[in-house]
């Protein structure tokens, strides 16, 4: 694409030098495509536009009006099939928001990272009164401690183990 838009640019550089004013338009249009695709192929931000220097723009561009397209184009989100479009967006953002409300609740807990989370910080009410730690309710296995064996509470599970099935 860029390799393009340099023998464009050599063109319209030879035509304007040799032709009239109207080439010199050519050649600054040619000039600003180039710099946005220099630019597109150095940034870090957005990988469609890396990929696709100058092309990628035009993604942005009909994302930006994909609303008004929609309106008179395509029928509603809501009408027949909807588009998967907002509901990515939509589930995105709600990953991130769970992300970083985790994250919070482990800052408020005065840790740095969900590494250093351990089963006895994590509470679980079992009924109306009772509240037990994943610790008392469950076996917590250290790193690398299966690779031993397991612990005696799932030798039977352990052994009736089968990889090859799944039966509950």
């Amino acid at each position: 694409m860029l390799g393009v838009l340099l023998f464009l640019g050599a063109i319209a550089s030879l035509a304007a030098t040799i032709g009239g004013p109207g080439w010199y338009l050519l050649l600054a249009v040619a000039v600003v495509l180039l710099v946005v695709g220099v630019h597109d192929l150095v940034q870090k931000e957005h990988t469609i536009l890396r990929n696709y220097p100058i092309l990628g723009h035009m993604r942005f561009l009909m994302e930006g009006i994909r609303p008004e397209l929609q309106q008179y184009f395509i029928e509603r989100n809501f009408d027949g099939r909807p588009s998967t479009v907002p509901v990515e967006t939509s589930v995105t953002r709600y990953q991130h928001e769970v992300v970083a409300s985790a994250m919070q609740i482990v800052a408020s807990m005065g840790l740095h990272s969900f590494d250093e989370l351990k089963p006895h910080m994590l509470r679980r009410r079992i009924d109306h009164g009772t509240i037990a730690s994943y610790a008392e309710m469950f076996d917590y296995v250290e790193t690398g401690e299966l690779l031993a064996g397991p612990p005696p509470s799932w030798a039977t599970d352990w052994d009736l183990a089968d990889p090859d099935r799944f039966l509950p």
